[in-house]
């Protein structure tokens, strides 16, 4: 065979198992709780809980992975945040920077660093409203009213 032809052929090969390969993104997601940085506050009658998860292996499409973190949230909030003041549950993905075992040797770069960079939603409850806000870096892509009641399963 000639090799320019034997070059096109393992080419073509490559993409298409790349191809084959990506389009869904790795198959299981994973959350790990940072309780390191959770906190529960109370101030003037008033309390907030904060709750911090790092997510691992998000499907590549943005729909599917927004549906993976909400029903990650919905099986895992407080069984009634109205109870607190305001109730925030932080998603920041997993990064060289971002991950347990990082944050734990470097503690001070989590709000310097994973805060500013990896961010990737809050949902926040502040009586009996709540809301999921997406991150991009530091702003705020989007922020849409969240109710457990209407996330399905995957």
């Amino acid at each position: 065979m000639n090799p320019v032809k034997k070059y096109i052929l393992a080419i073509t090969c490559l993409i298409f198992t790349l191809i084959g390969c990506t389009p869904n993104g790795p198959s299981t997601v994973s959350f790990e709780s940072l309780s390191s940085q959770d906190a529960t506050t109370f101030w003037n009658g008033d309390s907030s809980r904060s709750e911090h998860y790092i997510v691992d292996n998000l499907a590549w499409d943005q729909e599917k992975a927004e549906a993976q973190i909400d029903q990650f949230i919905c099986q895992n909030k407080v069984s009634d945040p109205s109870v607190y003041h305001t109730y925030a549950i932080y998603i920041l993905r997993k990064t060289k920077m971002t991950n347990l075992e990082t944050i734990a040797e470097y503690h001070r770069n989590f709000h310097t660093h994973s805060m500013a960079n990896d961010l990737l939603f809050k949902y926040l409850w502040t009586g009996l409203n709540s809301n999921r806000l997406r991150f991009e870096g530091q702003s705020i892509k989007s922020s849409i009213p969240f109710d457990c009641d209407n996330i399905s399963s995957l």
